[in-house]
């Protein structure tokens, strides 16, 4: 019984062991990392992001450019800040991580095209320049180049043309500075290109679209957008509203073999509505059946409708008022599809030297001479 107690007391004995030593051995592994992190010239750097990979836990450097973590040896320290590689060390049984990070070059030395097509580091720049990757206009096809830029350039607003095709589009960068014109000037490869569009000018006109619009998104490199008198001073009073500087591709030895980019693009357009027109009364006046009804009633005569649509609806000559209401034909002539005589545009024995279409067909000869005829 004496010996039964002793191995019951040792096993108790055990297990408060068990108990007392447990967690401090699992808080041990948990480390306290501290550390400084500096630049590459050996300056401290506040705002370091110092995370344990793979989890949320993590702080950042004070301004010192020390931090102090809780890590176990398996854990990998991240270190990241805005500018600079990032870095990543495994803890193991080190407590103190002294690291200098390393600037990324390729995020910080950005080269845009500036004017005479130099290129520039954009922070060397005192002017305001923006550049946009010719990938960036082709991510949703327009069919104007202008509409592509739309909402990707700080500063500028564009005005769509209207759904047609080959529509012009209109673009100003940083507003209005006078009563007209206002758009940019156009660089293309080092040829100026003006994409004003005139014959919209004032009120009417017709659209026949902007020089712009000629450009295919898919040839272009970059687009960069100079901003500003200082940024277009080298084109003259021609970028006074600023200047937008597009690099088409060109091939070049990168060591890769050949090869091929194949894109396309549909579009469907359906018109909304059509005006509301007549089509049943072609050029002249005064040509319906009840007008030449009324003309045989008040005049007591018996005039065919061809007969009284020649005489006084519509007969072209020269174009210039020397028929019937040739010179100024509105849409109130004779029926249309009625199998009509009549002499039309281009038609006329003054125009082609031939007689009236209605004597040829009757076997007629004119009594007086074409020219006496038709003077």
């Amino acid at each position: 019984m004496k010996n039964k107690f002793k191995l019951n007391a040792m096993s108790w004995l055990l297990l408060l062991g068990i108990v007392l030593f447990t967690p401090g051995s699992a808080n041990a592994q948990d480390l306290d990392i501290t550390g400084t992190v500096s630049d590459e010239n050996n300056s401290p750097l506040p705002g370091v992001t110092v995370l344990i990979k793979d989890t949320s836990t993590g702080t950042t450097t004070d301004f010192d450019g020390q931090y102090t973590i809780k890590a176990s040896p398996n854990d990998v320290l991240s270190f990241s800040y805005l500018g600079y590689i990032t870095q990543e060390i495994p803890v193991g049984s080190k407590t103190s991580i002294n690291l200098s990070l390393e600037p990324d070059t390729q995020a910080l030395d950005e080269v845009v095209v500036t004017a005479l097509g130099i290129s520039r580091d954009k922070q060397t720049l005192g002017y305001a320049v923006q550049e946009l990757g010719g990938d960036k206009l082709t991510t949703t096809p327009e069919a104007n180049v202008i509409n592509s830029l739309s909402g990707k350039i700080a500063g500028i607003q564009v005005t769509n043309g209207g759904s047609t095709v080959g529509s012009s589009s209109r673009i100003v960068i940083r507003g209005n500075s006078s009563f007209s014109g206002n758009q940019p000037l156009f660089i293309v490869d080092g040829t100026p290109i003006d994409n004003s569009s005139p014959n919209l000018a004032g009120a009417g006109g017709v659209d026949w679209g902007n020089t712009a619009s000629d450009i295919d998104p898919n040839n272009i490199e970059s687009v960069s957008v100079l901003k500003g008198a200082n940024a277009s001073a080298l084109y003259g009073s021609r970028a006074a509203n600023g200047v937008i500087i597009i690099t088409t591709k060109k091939g070049s030895k990168n060591g890769q073999a050949l090869g091929v980019n194949f894109s396309s693009s549909v579009v469907f357009d359906k018109a909304a509505y059509f005006p509301n027109l007549q089509n049943e009364y072609g050029g002249g006046r005064n040509g319906s059946e009840f007008i030449y009804n009324r003309y045989n009633t008040d005049n007591n005569t018996n005039l065919s409708y061809n007969e009284y649509a020649k005489q006084f609806a519509y007969n072209y000559v020269d174009g210039n008022g020397g028929g019937v209401n040739d010179g100024n034909p509105t849409n109130w002539g004779p029926r249309l599809d009625a199998g009509l005589l009549l002499d039309q545009w281009s038609t006329a024995p003054t125009v082609l030297g031939y007689p009236d279409p209605i004597i040829l067909k009757n076997g007629l000869t004119p009594v007086l001479p074409f020219k006496t005829m038709y003077p």
